[in-house]
């Protein structure tokens, strides 16, 4: 999936994540995440914790990623902590790196499905930040869901279908089924 070509997405890829970066972590910062059970769901995935939700507990990649990043970073997130922020904050924000990251790469997935028709830099740009800049792109960025990485899917898959690129075909079969 990597091939050089790929590489010259990676101006695209950093535009992303500075579209997505501030307003996400403005979300991150103000949002009380206690109130919403997916949320806690996937946090308490994310801890190992089974059996809340038949529906979401399925969704493992996402939490069990994130429950690892903070295993291996030693809660040293909690450092960050804002003195307002409630709770513990070293996961969550795990949660919104992972996600800030997945996000990003749906931009840039985007930006090259744009591509894909022939348009124009600026024009694909303007059609990425669209994406960008809608308001549950910024949520699914900053909270602890799994739906970034169901966007990814999605956009490898159209994506895939579209320049007929197999390898991306190949990883949304293994990833989709944990994905949503």
């Amino acid at each position: 999936l990597m091939k050089k070509e790929h590489f010259r997405y990676l101006p695209v890829f950093f535009f992303c994540l500075a579209v997505i970066a501030g307003p996400a972590t403005a979300i991150l910062l103000k949002y009380d995440i206690s109130l919403f059970p997916d949320c806690n769901t996937y946090l308490d995935l994310a801890r190992f914790h089974f059996g809340n939700s038949p529906v979401r507990g399925y969704r493992i990649l996402t939490p069990f990623i994130a429950g690892l990043l903070n295993m291996l970073s030693s809660g040293m997130f909690n450092q960050l902590t804002p003195r307002y922020f409630s709770g513990d904050f070293s996961l969550p924000f795990c949660f919104f790196l992972i996600n800030t990251v997945l996000m990003t790469w749906f931009g840039t997935l985007v930006y090259r499905y744009c591509r894909s028709f022939g348009v124009g830099q600026l024009s694909a740009v303007i059609g990425t930040i669209v994406m960008l800049s809608c308001r549950y792109t910024l949520y699914l960025a900053a909270l602890p869901l799994t739906d970034a990485l169901f966007c990814v899917v999605i956009a490898l898959t159209i994506l895939g279908l579209r320049t007929k690129d197999t390898s991306m075909l190949l990883l949304v079969v293994f990833i989709g089924p944990f994905a949503k």
